[in-house]
């Protein structure tokens, strides 16, 4: 089922209120919050059957009126992108959104995309950005120092790589022996320098 749920804790007791539907279900990881601002930003996936589309792409949720608008759609004018089990994060130092693995969704077996993503919220524009390694679907990410993305596996990705957001260069700084971790996620503890990663399993491919 599709929808959106707030967490409310009331005189002592915490409950579950139900809030307007979602467009979609498929929403990828992770919904982000703009600081300082009662706005949620989420990307949802591209799925070529029309029994699963539902305007999918990139959508703002405002907190204070319980409604969600599509700000940009996936289409061939957005850079010729159609997303699917891909993972997204706030890039808070340009205030986009940096979009990263999965596959092409508009075609049947689509292949994985060879690239990252940059959606520019302030111009509602993608840009491709060059990266060394194929990552596949279901990867974890998180920036950490303001332009370092940690990208963890992706069922075509034995690696955590760093990414540097600024020169667009990226490093390989440690293998997995298992091949093709995915639904994984990370936490950054930036008061110790610490990242943390729970559960995930292999997908050989």
């Amino acid at each position: 089922s599709t929808g959106v749920f707030v967490l409310c804790r009331q005189f002592g007791s915490m409950s579950w209120t139900n809030l307007k539907a979602c467009p979609t279900q498929f929403i990828r990881p992770q919904p982000f919050k703009i600081p300082d601002v009662d706005l949620c930003y989420y990307t949802t996936s591209y799925y070529k059957s029309t029994q699963y589309q539902n305007a999918p792409g990139i959508y703002l949720y405002y907190v204070a009126l319980d409604s969600h608008k599509n700000v940009k759609k996936y289409s061939f004018a957005s850079g010729n992108y159609f997303p699917r089990s891909n993972a997204s994060i706030y890039y808070r130092e340009k205030h986009s959104i940096v979009c990263i693995g999965g596959c092409d969704g508009s075609r049947a077996n689509g292949s994985f995309y060879k690239h990252l993503m940059l959606y520019n919220i302030r111009s509602q524009t993608f840009r491709k950005l060059p990266i060394n390694e194929t990552i596949g679907g279901n990867p974890a990410a998180v920036i950490t120092n303001k332009h370092l993305l940690h990208i963890i596996c992706g069922t075509a990705n034995d690696y955590h790589i760093l990414y540097n957001l600024q020169s667009n260069n990226s490093y390989n700084i440690h293998s997995f022996e298992a091949r093709g971790r995915r639904e994984h996620a990370l936490i950054y503890n930036e008061k110790t320098n610490i990242l943390y990663m729970f559960g995930g399993c292999s997908n050989k491919i």
